[in-house]
């Protein structure tokens, strides 16, 4: 696996030496069947001569599952304490989406702040280490595959909300988000590992990324997170992550067990 690991890094520039070795090996043996690799020494030798290859190698490992307003009671919540924030005594909100995949994380985001009137004065910053999501998500495509889910979720969180206003264009394959609304959001390739954080925000969303790190990759990525976040700004991790365990507990408050919504309470450590 190591020497795997190191090919990898000098074929892509990105090292996955702290991923899980149980996702990462999982991952590289389903790649290894579709292709019809027996070994890994084959599978990487005929990745140096397939672009394609290569980058279906990263968007393995790098996982990309995700869903609009994914987990609706996290949403459902969100949409409570977002109420608490006011127009008329705050400047901006300022939200960074740490792993935002294809987008629908984004666009769930956008149609939340935008039925509370909060969309206005608020700015999203949206990074992923997948070029290839990158550029889905700014492009706000939607396959039409995934529609139906998408709207019974918006109606469990927003049940107001119209689909045809967010989605007011589609093709054959693709429904299409708002553009107008899109211009809220810079959208940049990120690593959380290797990159300074990109700003300091009110709500940082990092859902179901920890979970493919080891420990100490964690501890380094929510320390990355902690300085991220304004005091009192909110962190909202994935179904099965915590920040309990971390380094930067005592830095927290858990605002929800069930939704992994935790608060920053004290300042940032000294490092």
């Amino acid at each position: 696996m190591t020497s795997f690991i190191s090919e990898v890094k000098n074929l892509t520039g990105i090292d996955f030496s702290n991923y899980s070795t149980s996702s990462l090996t999982r991952r590289i043996e389903r790649l290894m069947i579709i292709w019809h690799k027996n070994t890994i020494e084959t599978f990487i030798q005929h990745a140096k001569d397939n672009a394609n290859l290569l980058e279906m190698l990263v968007n393995e490992i790098t996982v990309n599952t995700t869903e609009m307003f994914r987990d609706t009671n996290v949403w459902i919540e969100l949409k409570e304490h977002l109420k608490n924030f006011s127009i008329s005594n705050f400047l901006g909100l300022r939200i960074w989406h740490a792993a935002c995949s294809r987008g629908d994380e984004v666009f769930s985001m956008l149609i939340l702040l935008n039925e509370l009137s909060l969309l206005k004065n608020a700015k999203l910053t949206a990074t992923d280490l997948n070029t290839k999501m990158i550029e889905n998500a700014m492009s706000g495509k939607l396959h039409v595959i995934r529609a139906e889910h998408s709207i019974a979720n918006l109606k469990k969180v927003l049940p107001e909300a119209s689909f045809d206003y967010y989605f007011p264009e589609r093709d054959e394959y693709f429904y299409y988000f708002n553009s107008d609304l899109l211009k809220h959001v810079t959208f940049k390739p990120f690593n959380l590992i290797t990159d300074n954080q990109p700003g300091v925000f009110d709500i940082v969303l990092c859902r179901n990324v920890l979970i493919y790190f080891n420990l100490d990759l964690q501890n380094e990525v929510l320390l990355k997170l902690l300085y991220s976040l304004k005091l009192n700004g909110h962190l909202v991790l994935g179904s099965k992550e915590s920040v309990a365990w971390s380094k930067t507990s005592s830095k927290f408050e858990t605002i929800s067990i069930a939704n992994r919504i935790y608060k920053k309470v004290a300042p940032n450590p000294t490092i």
